[in-house]
């Protein structure tokens, strides 16, 4: 019973806090640019045509937006035009940059496939990605945001210039409020408010957020007066920061952890770090940059990026980290044409080089696994119209607004095809969905956007109530069954009730400090001062500590039962790619782990030295495990990664019949009935 209220509890610490024993992110250095970069979402909004607020610095300079050296918000932009170039500042820290030949003449982008189009009321600045409109009046001002779909964002100042509000399709509106040319608050649609203080430097000192509480800055390099050196929550330093003689940033650490993250910039061909060459080819000889950073636990690692043509590309990483390529080759439109992993696997893509959209995705190129994808895109959304995989076919028709209309799925292997619609309302938001087989879902909406209920094709209706971020507060079920929400002025649950069962949550700065349940079962959290979840317990008396690495690694895991008595204790050591490579329990016994230069797992081994082995194919794929006594267990899937074979240590073999819609319609196997042929079960 007692490990059973252990268990319990490390299975608690699973469900409500996710195991998140990292904190806060470390990574906040640019290796590209040398830049340090700090982004707080300090209020989100759950609506449809959102206005979230959030803040970024950038030490090398921002969008300014009265927050001072670096410091801007999402909804900061600037425009700069001079004769023969124009620039665009985003808030967020990102620059796009045009010129032309001569006033008057066409703006052409620096890079990519951005346009800027000047007429007599000012400058339109099309964005290629999204096709989103940012339209800037004669004096570089931002007047409005508008979307593929008709959304607006329409921008008010004062007559000083300043931005005072921000109002969005469904005529909600955030506020800002200025003292002495600063901004010292932003009112947002939910009745609560952002504050901002600043030092005698004019520089970004606090922000206060709308549950009260606060985060400081300090800016302590006389080198760099402007240039952030520590951030603090609560009184509390979370990051620290270090610069070298240039300004770039060299060092970050969190106090009272131990460990740091460091920078390493060589001198790059053809310019200093972060410094673009204009050009029109992608080419080392104008830019080449190689930067080595050196994680908390002193694994270095390189990356490398190639520029020339106004925008730079990664190239290049000397480890394995999710979605990087080992090595990329740009084509002759500096697009990335082939991507090799870490094992020599190359993933070949094809474009249309004028809109910088994919035509066709080859993994595992020229291997039996390869896996093709085409896609035919919309003549001037960037929407597709069809993609071909290997035994299915998807088609897609749209509006005029880029609003999904249809989607049909065809299994090319039987001809069998399923059809999806979708119809809209005056406020470009969904009014019905019908499914393949007919059933109509409806859909019904307030004048904010959010939408209210939900009718099935049973025609069973669900309800929804919201508060003034757009967060779900009251949800009425079918049959009556109500799930109320209580949220703290962060938006986050403090009280769930379901059904009359209520559960309860408190939090810290650092997170989820309790949880009880409607039966009175509670566990308390606790957390390090760099916020890092470190231990939990119940009100039974059974608790789980955990000793974290510098990296935020759960080194040591400590359970006791409800008498106070150890009931598991797990040690854990990971390698250079923060992969677990071992585990131990609490008498010395160790599992060892392996993995490929991709950083998958290929072999464990367990304490009595017995090695299971794991092999893969060339997309990544388990197709045998290999058992110790060399017995081993295969599988095989097709082109759609559907499983379609099982075949067990003894040899016996079960098939599996799929379809494009991720249906498994038949299985055979012999153990399926007592029959030398064996079976055959069918599905639906």
């Amino acid at each position: 019973m007692q490990m059973r209220s252990a268990r319990a509890l490390v299975g608690a610490c699973m469900l409500w806090v996710g195991l998140v024993l990292g904190g806060p992110a470390l990574a906040a250095i640019q290796p590209l640019t040398g830049d340090v970069q700090e982004t707080e979402v300090e209020w989100v909004d759950s609506s449809p045509h959102p206005l979230t607020l959030s803040t970024h610095y950038r030490s090398s300079g921002n969008a300014d937006a009265g927050l001072g050296p670096g410091w801007s918000h999402n909804w900061a932009a600037t425009l700069t035009k001079r004769d023969a170039s124009a620039a665009i500042r985003f808030g967020r820290g990102v620059t796009v940059v045009f010129h032309r030949d001569k006033p008057g003449a066409a703006w052409q982008p620096a890079g990519g496939r951005d346009q800027l189009l000047e007429s007599a009321a000012g400058l339109t600045y099309v964005q290629a990605s999204s096709q989103a409109q940012w339209q800037f009046d004669a004096g570089g001002r931002l007047q409005g945001i508008l979307q593929s779909n008709g959304w607006r964002m329409a921008f008010a100042y004062s007559a000083t210039g300043q931005l005072q509000r921000v109002t969005n399709a469904f005529s909600r509106s955030i506020l800002f409020g200025y003292d002495a040319g600063r901004l010292a608050s932003v009112r947002l649609p939910d009745g609560t408010s952002v504050g901002f203080a600043f030092d005698a430097g004019s520089r970004l000192a606090a922000v206060t957020g709308a549950d009260g509480a606060v985060r400081s800055y300090a800016y302590g390099d006389a080198r760099f007066p402007g240039q952030l050196t520590s951030v603090a929550r609560s009184g509390s330093p979370t990051a620290i920061y270090k610069y070298d003689a240039r300004g770039l940033a060299v060092e970050s650490a969190r106090p009272g952890v131990g460990g740091k993250v460091s920078v390493t910039y060589p001198n790059p061909s053809g310019g200093s770090a972060g410094a673009l060459t204009a050009g029109h080819t992608a080419d080392p000889s104008l830019y080449r940059l190689t930067v080595d950073v050196t994680d908390e636990r002193g694994v270095t690692t390189s990356r490398t990026w190639q520029g020339g043509d106004g925008r730079v590309r990664l190239v290049g990483t000397s480890s394995p980290a999710a979605g990087i390529a080992a090595t990329t080759t740009l084509g002759a439109n500096n697009l990335p044409v082939v991507e090799q992993d870490f094992m020599g696997v190359r993933t070949v893509k094809e474009w249309d080089a004028n809109r910088e959209l994919p035509l066709a995705v080859t993994k595992a190129a020229g291997t039996p696994d390869q896996q093709a994808v085409q896609t035919q895109w919309h003549p001037t959304l960037n929407v597709p119209l069809l993609v071909n995989e290997k035994g299915r076919v998807t088609e897609y028709t749209w509006d005029s607004r880029g609003n999904k209309l249809s989607q049909t799925v065809t299994d090319t292997s039987t001809g069998a095809k399923r059809t999806w619609l979708w119809t809209y309302g005056a406020n470009n938001l969904p009014a019905t969905m019908t499914e393949p087989g007919g059933g109509v879902w409806q859909y019904s909406y307030n004048d904010s956007g959010h939408r209210i209920a939900t009718r099935d094709p049973l025609n069973r209706e669900t309800l929804f109530e919201y508060d003034g971020a757009g967060r779900v507060v009251k949800q009425t079920e079918p049959g009556e069954l109500v799930t109320t929400y209580v949220r703290d002025l962060k938006g986050r649950p403090v009280s769930v009730t379901r059904d009359g069962e209520t559960t309860t949550l408190t939090y810290t700065d650092a997170g989820l400090a309790s949880a009880t349940l409607h039966n009175g079962y509670s566990v308390a959290y606790s957390h390090d001062s760099a916020q890092r979840l470190i231990g939990a317990a119940d009100n039974n008396g059974a608790s789980v500590t955990y000793t974290l690495d510098s990296a935020g690694q759960a080194v040591r895991e400590e359970v006791r039962d409800e008498t106070g008595m150890i009931a598991l204790v797990t040690s854990r050591v990971f390698n250079e790619l923060n992969a677990l490579a071992q585990l131990q329990g609490a008498s010395g016994q160790a599992t060892q782990l392996a993995y490929d230069r991709n950083g998958e797992l290929i072999a464990e081994t367990d304490p009595l030295n017995r090695t299971t082995r794991h092999t893969l194919d060339a997309l990544r794929r388990a197709t045998a495990t290999t058992f110790p006594d060399n017995a081993s267990a295969l599988q095989s899937f097709n082109s759609l990664d559907q499983l379609t074979q099982v075949v067990d240590p003894k040899g016996v073999a079960t098939q599996y019949k799929t379809t494009a819609f991720d249906e498994v319609v038949e299985e055979t196997s012999p153990d399926i009935a007592p029959s030398p042929s064996g079976a055959t079960r069918t599905g639906t």
